[in-house]
């Protein structure tokens, strides 16, 4: 059979009627197109020279040779081309990637984090680009950044506080440390380092000229010339021979200058006539054009007719004289604020004073205080003592000022009135409380010529044995005119009317506890004393008080009853405007003890007075 070639009529050589000629038929039957395309089904694989291709009524097979046939014929006229085919779909465009740059360590790399451009199917992201195409492990992936270059972190590095970097011997750099006020530099062959003054001048090659100094040489101090100005100043000078301790130099009748001495308090001078010294007062006088008639009356102009703190003064000229005249009787209060001799007085439980104890943080007074003004610190006490409070312009109070009678302790042989030992004080002192007891309680002291309130009786024993009186008060006989208590500078505490001056004492001390035969009962509280502050004005943020001492309880066995209470003393604030602050003012009797075992309770002090009265 001979090759078959596309496009190429041939002709079977088998007279098979089933046989078919393909190109034949191709070429002379177009109604057997169809046949044409049944035949693009067989299976043409093994075709070998001399095999035939047969219809079997179904379908096209191939029918292999028996034998050898003849030779092939010539190749048959080609056949007419057929039509065009339709022309297929168009394909899809293609993807471009975006790239990333992502780290790596200290890599760099690219990584495919999206896709632009394409149609279809979006490839996957993520993979990175390797050196042999993409890849999904990062490590694998190329670095863009390539070998690392020289770091100025390097020689960063090496740099120091207050360094350069400096090489010597070798190209390697090194750290040179400048300390303060140094030159750097580098000798004729040595390394680059700190020069010293002598070094920095042999490399700048300095000479006198070149800093001013080409007239200077190395002429000895000693053998230096002195100019004809320097010689003319030393003429001019005063040998410190002349002078003598306290002195100054002059020169009377001449240019020669001699030392006069200045006596303490002096004035130096010169008169009209005659030379240089010391002057008298009326010397003094005469150089200013005064006289001592031009002193009295420049003073006296400025006091006459003046009052300040109820005080007047007037000028006697005829008698060069100042006459003080201090308001008293029934105006203001007469002077007994004080004349402030001890100052200003700020008691802080720090400082200390002439005039008063310092125990902790409480001032007792040893004498009457004649401050100007009075500043009494929180937390500090000033007790009275028995003496007056004065202050002649004002009292701040921010701590305490106290009368108070003293508290009584558990059964000791004590006295606890405040007032005890008071009898040298300008004050009258305050009742004592009753002394202990293992029998029937001791009475409270009682005070005569008083305003405090009486004393608190001690309670009874579980033995019968009664508790002592508490201390009674008896009233001053009341002078005729109106009341007025005040400090007097010689007569002590005063209450006087018009005609009457009456001696006046604090509250009654409170009675022991009635003991029980072998356990001793506790004394009573002290009464109240007679508390008497002075000023023109008072701020009293604090407390002033004259209260009775409590009373007190046995403590350890037995049936002992409790001491009274102290009677409240007198506590009495002259001042010559209303008292401001939110401080208190009293006069409260003492609390009276508890009973012991079966033993009664002590009596409270009676309340005592409070006066405080604004004198005009």
């Amino acid at each position: 059979m001979p090759e078959v070639q596309p496009g190429v009529p041939w002709t079977s050589t088998e007279p098979d009627d089933q046989s078919i000629a393909l190109g034949e038929r191709n070429a002379e039957q177009g109604a057997d197109a169809q046949a044409l395309s049944d035949l693009q089904d067989v299976d043409l694989a093994g075709l070998q020279v001399g095999d035939y291709i047969s219809f079997d009524g179904t379908q096209f097979v191939r029918v292999p040779s028996s034998g050898g046939g003849g030779e092939a014929g010539a190749p048959g006229e080609q056949g007419i081309q057929g039509e065009q085919g339709v022309p297929g779909a168009d394909g899809s465009h293609g993807w471009s990637p975006i790239m990333a740059v992502v780290a790596d360590g200290e890599r760099r790399v690219l990584q495919i984090a999206d896709w632009t451009g394409g149609t279809g199917s979006e490839p996957a992201t993520g993979s990175y680009i390797g050196p042999a195409g993409l890849t999904a492990v990062i490590g694998d992936a190329v670095d863009i950044r390539g070998a690392s270059g020289a770091s100025d972190s390097v020689l960063q590095s090496m740099y120091e506080a207050n360094s350069i970097l400096v090489a010597n011997t070798n190209d390697t750099p090194e750290a040179l440390i400048i300390g303060a006020s140094t030159i750097v530099g580098r000798d004729s062959t040595g390394d680059i380092t700190a020069l010293t003054g002598s070094e920095a001048k042999t490399l700048l090659a300095l000479t006198k000229s070149d800093v001013g100094l080409g007239n200077a040489d190395d002429t000895a101090d000693t053998a230096k010339p002195v100019s004809t100005a320097q010689q003319t100043a030393l003429d001019a000078k005063v040998s410190n021979s002349l002078y003598d301790a306290n002195s100054i130099l002059k020169a009377d009748m001449d240019d020669t200058p001699s030392a006069l001495v200045v006596s303490s308090s002096s004035i130096v001078g010169r008169l009209a006539a005659g030379g240089i010294g010391a002057l008298t007062t009326a010397e003094v006088l005469t150089l200013l054009g005064r006289t001592d008639e031009d002193v009295q009356d420049l003073v006296g102009a400025m006091v006459t007719g003046n009052t300040e703190s109820g005080i007047s003064v007037t000028y006697d000229d005829s008698g060069g004289k100042l006459d003080f005249s201090v308001a008293g009787g029934g105006s203001g209060l007469g002077g007994y604020q004080g004349n402030g001799s001890d100052g200003a007085v700020t008691l802080d439980g720090v400082a200390t004073f002439s005039w008063a104890t310092l125990s902790g943080s409480t001032y007792t007074l040893s004498r009457d205080l004649w401050a100007s003004t009075l500043i009494v610190n929180s937390g500090v006490t000033l007790h009275y003592g028995g003496f007056g409070i004065q202050a002649s312009i004002s009292i701040l109070n921010n701590g305490t000022i106290s009368g108070n009678g003293g508290n009584a302790t558990a059964a000791v042989a004590t006295n606890n009135g405040a007032g005890v030992n008071l009898a040298t004080g300008s004050i009258p002192g305050c009742a004592n409380g009753g002394t202990f007891t293992t029998g029937v309680g001791n009475a409270g002291a009682s005070t005569a010529t008083a305003q405090g309130g009486n004393g608190g009786a001690g309670g009874a024993s579980g033995t019968g044995n009664a508790g002592g009186a508490g201390g009674t008060v008896v009233g001053p006989v009341v002078g005729n005119g109106r009341w007025k208590v005040l400090q007097a500078l010689t007569s002590g505490v005063i209450m006087r009317g018009s005609s009457t001056l009456v001696a006046a004492a604090g509250g009654g001390g409170g009675g022991s506890g009635g003991g029980d035969g072998t356990n001793r009962s506790p004394a009573g509280g002290g009464g109240g004393g007679w508390l008497c502050v002075t000023t023109p004005t008072l701020i009293n943020n604090g407390v002033i008080s004259a209260n009775g001492g409590n009373g007190n309880s046995q403590t350890t066995a037995g049936n002992a009853g409790g001491s009274g209470g102290g009677g409240g003393g007198i506590a009495i604030v002259n001042t010559t405007s209303p008292i401001t602050g939110t401080g208190t003012i009293t006069a409260t009797g003492g609390t009276g003890g508890a009973g012991f075992g079966s033993g009664s309770a002590g009596s409270n002090g009676s309340n005592g007075v409070v006066m405080a009265t604004v004198w005009s």
